[in-house]
């Protein structure tokens, strides 16, 4: 899903967290409350011991769980419970009263962490299968593929993909993606075919997956080398050239077709209103150029390619990540203080974002200016 992130997911075949599994650290606190004992005891029922030691026992079990599907945020929760049920009978047992309250705290704690969890997880797939509900014959189409929250349990899979991995609905949803796809790197072989496993983020933390057959994907040419001058920049406004503004759009182009990954671009452009001197609203304009070009990140490319119009090149972000970084970009009224304070009249800068995906076909620099031209509204 940077706001950016790739789902990588692996099956330890042993995790150290096992270590810590709640009978194991009992032992700890054990020997670390006796250690404050001396007070006076307070004999406990044995059915209090009882219950405490069932309760015990189905977090032990809920933590083992927890290790297998790899939901590690929820082990330090189901921990604090776990002791803290122990700890307040075992500290009346052994004289230190003043514990049972640090028990009460732990158990109370622990519990409203697993709640807040449990919620969270319930809306997301309550989300899921509202926009399932709403598309009908969604799962039934076509195409091999699941969605996942983003520990990577599945909350949506077509029937395609359960044929091709034999199995059934009720048994893969709420399962890890990788009990269903055997990854390994970027691919996998189902069916006797090999399969090309592509990735993509979802609005609400949730990742998209989806196979391609290997042998359909056609080789992807890398751009053509150009002869026109790429280093230079704008002496004035410290920005690159259009010239080196599509060399890096078509390098970046290829690196998402070709390694699966994701881009966006967006186009700054500044509108004066008023009628003031050309040379006063190019000193503003050129103070704001520069401006962009020093707030960028460092991964990021701002070039000049029209006489009012910045473009801006993030690699690696996906859509959600370019409207924040913009944002920083368009307030740039604090920065400008000195070249704005004759100026009476109003200045707008608008923005537009796009993204592109593995899917993206074949795409110019020219077809992505006229689109964000065309957004913006054509001067």
């Amino acid at each position: 899903m940077n706001d950016s992130k790739m789902l990588n997911f692996t099956i330890p075949e042993f995790s150290v967290q096992w270590f810590f599994l709640p009978p194991f650290t009992a032992v700890g606190v054990f020997v670390v409350l006796s250690f404050f004992s001396g007070g006076t005891a307070v004999p406990v029922d044995a059915a209090i011991w009882g219950l405490t030691g069932l309760l015990f026992i189905i977090l032990s079990v809920l933590y083992g769980i927890f290790i297998r599907r790899n939901f590690y945020k929820g082990l330090l929760p189901v921990q604090l419970v776990a002791q803290g049920l122990f700890l307040c009978p075992l500290s009346l047992q052994l004289g230190a009263q003043m514990f049972q309250w640090v028990g009460v705290t732990m158990a109370v704690c622990g519990t409203v962490v697993l709640v807040i969890f449990y919620y969270r997880s319930l809306m997301v797939f309550v989300s899921v299968l509202q926009s399932v509900e709403t598309s009908p014959g969604f799962e039934s189409l076509p195409i091999p593929f699941a969605i996942t929250d983003e520990e990577g349990f599945v909350l949506s899979i077509s029937d395609t993909l359960l044929q091709m991995t034999n199995q059934v609905r009720q048994t893969a949803l709420g399962e890890q993606i990788t009990h269903l796809l055997p990854i390994n790197g970027e691919s996998v072989n189902l069916d006797g075919k090999e399969w090309t496993i592509v990735q993509s983020h979802m609005p609400g933390d949730k990742c998209y997956f989806q196979l391609e057959e290997a042998q359909f994907l056609q080789p992807i040419a890398p751009p053509a080398k150009s002869d026109a001058p790429l280093e230079a920049v704008d002496a004035v406004t410290t920005l690159h050239n259009l010239a080196y503004a599509v060399h890096c759009t078509n390098e970046e182009i290829y690196r998402v077709r070709r390694y699966k990954r994701w881009l966006s671009v967006a186009l700054l452009r500044m509108v004066f209103e008023g009628g003031y001197p050309f040379e006063k609203e190019q000193e503003i304009f050129n103070a704001y150029a520069r401006f962009v070009g020093a707030n960028i990140r460092e991964t990021d490319t701002a070039c000049l390619v029209a006489l009012r119009d910045i473009y801006v090149i993030m690699p690696e972000t996906p859509l959600e990540g370019a409207r924040v970084a913009l944002g920083k970009l368009t307030d740039y009224t604090p920065h400008l203080q000195e070249e704005l304070r004759d100026f009476g009249g109003t200045i707008r800068v608008l923005d537009k974002p796009l993204f592109f995906g593995p899917s993206v076909g074949e795409i110019s620099f020219d077809d992505i200016m006229n689109r964000l031209s065309s957004a913006l509204g054509t001067p």
